[in-house]
C-alpha cells in the first residue's frame, strides 16, 4: 500500500515512458567483484545543506547492504558543477556516486560545460520528490495562487518576485507561473533565498518559491503567507497550504526532485545491484523517515531505466521552459 505522503511511479512516470534509454547507454562487459572499495556519493554543494542530508539519509542503508562503506563527500563550487564533472569523469566502476537535484538539468544550459547531464550519467534512483511553497508577505492582499495572479495581471511589472540564482529551480519555477498565465513580474535577483525571504518577510519582495523547510520558520511567525505548494500532497509543517494541482496551477508545478546518478557506461550488472539496493532503501521505514524530516516525499521503487527516462523527460522540459522564457546564460 502507498503511504499518503508517498510518491508513485506513475505519477512519476507520465509523459515519461516514450523514451527510449537501454539502447542509449552503452554498457560494457559486467562486473562480478562489486564492490570491492569504499563507494563515494559526491554532492555537488556545501556540507550541511539540504543536498547533504539526502545523501547522509541512505549512505548508512547503502553501506550495510553493499558492505563496504558509503562515504559522502561534499565537493562544492560553480553551481555544483564541479562535483557534477567529478562524477562524469570518475571511473564508471560503481565507486562513485552523484547525488542530484532538479538543478542537474538546467546548470548545463546556462554555464559553459563539458558534461550532458543525461548522456553522460545513468540514473539509477529516484530517492524523491522536494516540496516548494509559493510565498507572500503577511501584509499581502493575496490567500492564494488565483488572487496573487490577478493582482499581477492588474498591474503588470509593478510586483517582483525572488530570484535566488540564475537557472535556479526557483527561478525557473517563477518563469513558467508567468507564462502559463499571463502574469508579469520583476525579479530581483539574490545571491540565495536566505536574504530574500528576510526581505520578503519585511514587504520589500512581491512573491517567492522556496523550499521547505526554509520558509517554515517565517510562516510560524506570521511573517509571511504559503499561497500554494507544489506537492503531491499538502505537507503537515504547512497543512492549510493548498498544493497547486487542488488549485487549478497543476501545469504550472515544476518537479524538485532528488536522484542518485553514476557515470555512463557503469556496467548494467552494477547499475541493476545499485538500484535493487535503493529500491529496498526506500521501503525501509528509518531511511523514509530520515528523507521525510528534510521534507522530502520518499519514490516508490523503481527499475532504472525509468529513472533514466524521468530524468530525460525532466531536461527537455526544463530546456523547453529556459527557451521559451529566455532565460539568458551566463558568461
Amino acid at each position: 500500500m502507498v503511504r499518503p505522503d508517498r510518491i508513485s511511479r506513475r505519477q512519476m512516470l507520465t509523459a515519461a515512458s516514450g523514451v527510449a534509454v537501454a539502447g542509449a547507454i552503452g554498457f560494457p562487459a559486467l562486473a562480478s567483484d562489486f564492490p570491492r572499495k569504499a563507494i563515494r556519493i559526491i554532492v555537488p554543494f556545501q556540507a550541511g545543506g539540504i543536498v547533504d542530508q539526502v545523501a547522509r539519509a541512505v549512505s548508512d542503508f547503502a553501506s550495510s547492504a553493499l558492505g563496504q562503506p558509503v562515504v559522502v563527500e561534499p565537493m562544492p563550487g560553480a553551481g555544483g558543477m564541479i562535483g557534477t564533472m567529478a562524477v562524469a569523469r570518475a571511473q564508471p566502476d560503481g565507486h562513485t556516486w552523484l547525488l542530484a537535484t532538479s538543478g542537474h538539468v538546467a546548470t548545463p544550459l546556462l554555464q559553459a560545460s563539458s558534461y550532458d547531464p543525461v548522456d553522460d550519467f545513468v540514473a539509477v534512483s529516484y530517492l524523491g520528490r522536494g516540496q516548494h511553497v509559493a510565498l507572500v508577505p503577511a501584509a499581502s492582499k493575496a490567500h492564494n495562487l488565483a488572487d496573487f495572479v490577478q493582482l499581477a495581471k492588474a498591474k503588470p511589472g509593478a510586483l517582483n518576485y525572488l530570484n535566488p540564482g540564475n537557472g535556479s529551480f526557483s527561478h525557473l519555477a517563477a518563469e513558467l507561473l508567468q507564462m502559463n498565465t499571463g502574469a508579469k513580474l520583476q525579479a530581483v535577483a539574490y545571491k540565495g533565498l536566505p536574504q530574500g525571504l528576510q526581505d520578503l518577510a519585511a514587504g520589500r519582495i512581491d512573491f517567492a518559491l522556496a523550499s521547505l523547510p526554509l520558509p517554515i520558520p517565517f510562516i510560524q511567525a506570521g511573517k509571511m503567507r504559503g499561497i500554494g505548494i507544489m506537492a503531491v500532497r499538502r505537507n503537515p509543517a504547512v497543512a492549510d497550504v493548498l498544493t497547486f494541482q487542488e488549485q487549478g496551477f497543476g501545469s504550472s508545478q515544476m518537479i524538485s526532485w532528488s536522484m542518485v546518478l553514476l557515470p555512463a557506461k557503469t556496467p548494467k550488472q552494477i547499475v541493476e545491484q545499485v538500484n535493487a539496493m535503493f529500491n529496498k532503501a526506500l521501503q525501509d521505514p528509518e531511511v523514509m523517515q530520515r528523507l521525510r524530516t528534510i521534507h522530502l516525499s520518499p519514490a516508490d521503487p523503481m527499475p532504472w531505466h525509468e529513472v533514466q527516462s524521468l530524468l530525460a523527460t525532466d531536461a527537455k522540459r526544463v530546456a523547453e521552459i529556459v527557451k521559451r522564457a529566455q532565460v539568458k546564460a551566463v558568461n
